[in-house]
């Protein structure tokens, strides 16, 4: 008994010094929580479809520290959705599912698929952060499905809770997110009803594939716009499942068109074709270097240059193009860059300009003559001390320094002008 009053008044001055209410949930728990998806939820084939992810605590209780009976908290869950994956796919985001509308799990969720034949399991770990843990009806997470079954079809979600928890104190930076007790649950499982597409303007993408990309279900004619600059026509994206706002639908790094041109899934961000994700540099200065470093999304490439201007110049191994462009270099110039391994290559073509930027105008008086070569080599010799502004148009090669070289560079400006 004395040992159990000092417990209480610890806990109460604890919550005094911090100016927090402190509850230290214990078991038994009075009823049980419900983890709900909802009854059969409506959605056409090749749309997207939002499942709620909802925890129903309303009149779950438990025992407190002090004998008293408090609401239940739920402070983090982990839950498994089972499904068809011939019917339906998960869309994730860079191993995330939306977060939940409760303010307490906000934060968006991680998740994961494990493919077992033609199902899916999605596991979702979702958690609240702060010290207020929520009660009652919780909104914990939304999952986006691709329907991909045809109409009449009922693809069931079969789901299994592996963890779902209160926290044992109600106190900052207290308990991990799956810390404290395990709080008793039930399970309603629910399932998605795929019915008939209807396509008013014949257009041959469904009304409700067009409302929910944005499109309009009474023109026809957006059936052969390119919405997002892809080269996929929308009709084509409905066809391959793509999203016809995004060029990269599962974002992998790989436009949809190439992925398919390529005979991968545009659709996984784990099947793609060697590509190259580096964008070029477009701008080089004459008499000063250029580089460019090409980068793949693959190992073991090889890198190569099939059209260039003269002394241009790539590692094979490493992707980095040099280059030190003449004056008479200056203006515009292709470059086509292929990436291979054994098996598959990759093209990149771009357009450099060579442009003049003022180098070696040194005195700055909108020309480049012997005036500018005097003061170079002055300046090269030690007689003259730069401005910083005489300094940047005098060097030349851009190597930091002023000298013999910046003299020759300049003088080739001057006589091949």
């Amino acid at each position: 008994m004395a040992r159990r009053c000092l417990i209480k008044w610890t806990l109460l001055l604890s919550s005094l010094i911090l100016g927090t209410a402190v509850t230290a949930q214990t078991e038994p728990y009075n009823g049980s929580a419900t983890l709900d998806l909802g009854a059969a939820i409506s959605a056409q084939t090749q749309t997207d479809i939002t499942v709620p992810i909802n925890v129903d605590l309303n009149g779950i209780t438990a025992i407190d520290s002090f004998g008293a009976s408090v609401p239940a908290a739920l402070g983090g869950i982990r839950v498994a959705i089972t499904y068809d994956n011939t019917q339906l796919s998960a869309i994730l985001d860079n191993g995330r599912v939306q977060a939940g509308t409760t303010a307490e799990f906000s934060t968006v969720p991680f998740a994961h698929v494990v493919a077992t034949d033609n199902f899916d399991t999605l596991i979702i770990a979702s958690s609240q952060p702060g010290v207020s843990v929520p009660t009652g009806l919780i909104n914990i997470a939304n999952v986006r499905f691709q329907v991909h079954g045809p109409a009449g079809n009922v693809v069931p979600l079969l789901v299994a809770v592996l963890d779902m928890r209160s926290p044992l104190l109600l106190l900052p930076g207290g308990q991990g997110p799956f810390g404290g007790v395990h709080i008793p649950h039930q399970v309603v499982t629910g399932s998605i009803s795929i019915i008939e597409n209807e396509d008013v303007d014949g257009d041959g993408m469904p009304d409700a594939w067009e409302v929910a990309h944005g499109l309009n279900p009474s023109d026809p004619n957006d059936a052969f716009l390119d919405a997002d600059g892809d080269s996929l026509i929308n009709r084509d994206e409905y066809v391959h499942g793509t999203d016809p706002q995004n060029p990269d639908s599962d974002y992998d790094g790989v436009p949809d068109a190439a992925e398919i041109q390529a005979g991968r899934s545009p659709s996984d961000p784990a099947d793609f074709p060697l590509w190259i994700i580096s964008s070029p540099e477009t701008t080089a200065m004459a008499m000063a270097p250029y580089s460019y470093t090409v980068v793949a999304n693959l190992g073991a490439a090889q890198f190569h240059l099939d059209q260039a201007p003269a002394g241009m110049s790539i590692d094979a191994l490493s992707g980095v193009i040099d280059w030190i462009p003449i004056i008479d270099q200056i203006g515009m110039h292709t470059v086509t860059v292929r990436v291979t391994t054994s098996m598959e290559q990759a093209v990149q073509s771009y357009t450099v300009e060579v442009v003049n930027n003022d180098l070696g105008d040194v005195n700055q008086d909108g020309e480049i003559n012997a005036g500018d070569l005097v003061l170079v080599m002055q300046m090269a010799l030690g007689q003259r001390t730069p401005t910083q502004a005489q300094f940047e148009r005098a060097d030349i090669n851009r190597d930091g320094l002023i000298n013999v070289v910046d003299v020759l560079l300049l003088q080739r400006i001057i006589f091949d002008q």
